[in-house]
């Protein structure tokens, strides 16, 4: 059983280094755009296994990433709001090296979304497209990883826009492993 992960391409947030959750919905970047355009044309030699399906978070970075994708592989974008990007409330906007370590930790957003709704909602969303038995690909947000990281239990790392990702099962155990690093 496996699936395919994509963070979406480079954003104002981004640049910026502040953090943009769901409560603020930043187009791609015409950097963010070249990112998503190169890998879009690398896909197919990147891709180990046929994909059927292309879900993406309905957030515009993810939507103008996935636009790109889908078209390479000559496949139906399907949007989902469950994949959305973690609403962090007074977080947003704020500095990145300021909060890290709540995100990573067991930080709470005041007035966002609890981070057990978050997962639960990650995790519902995985399951309502797992249940699939050939090959998808997500495209998605950097706080959905991590969430999806900790649900399958594989080791947390960092990922870049941009980055694909291969996550394969093997019995009871996830791996995760980087086909192209983004930027």
């Amino acid at each position: 059983m496996l699936f395919y992960f994509v963070r979406h391409g480079r954003t104002e947030a981004n640049a910026k280094e502040v953090l943009a959750g769901s409560g603020l919905d930043h187009p791609l970047l015409p950097e963010g755009h070249l990112q998503a355009e190169t890998l879009a044309k690398r896909l197919t030699q990147l891709l180990r296994h046929r994909v059927h399906k292309i879900i993406s978070s309905d957030m515009t970075r993810a939507k103008q990433t996935a636009h790109y994708l889908a078209r390479e592989l000559n496949l139906d974008l399907h949007l989902n709001p469950d994949w959305r990007e973690w609403h962090l409330g007074e977080w947003e906007g704020r500095g990145t090296s300021e909060f890290i370590h709540l995100l990573l930790g067991e930080g709470e957003p005041a007035e966002g979304e609890s981070r057990k709704v978050f997962y639960g909602r990650v995790e519902k969303a995985w399951r309502d497209h797992h249940s699939d038995e050939e090959p998808y690909l997500v495209v998605s947000h950097g706080g959905v990883w991590l969430a999806l990281q900790d649900h399958l239990k594989i080791p947390r790392f960092k990922i870049n826009n941009c980055s694909l990702i291969k996550v394969e099962a093997s019995g009871d155990q996830w791996t995760a492993e980087v086909l192209w690093p983004g930027e």
